[in-house]
């Protein structure tokens, strides 16, 4: 992941913690998207 990306979930997250988290929430949320996009 590019340092800026993973920058900006930094910033959101409280404290910097949980940001990987949101990350991984975010790639699922858009592999989900992807799929149905290709089924649909």
């Amino acid at each position: 992941l590019d340092a800026d990306v993973v920058a900006w979930f930094k910033r959101r997250a409280k404290g910097g913690r949980g940001y990987q988290t949101d990350i991984n929430h975010a790639l699922r949320d858009y592999v989900r998207r992807r799929d149905r996009r290709a089924v649909g």
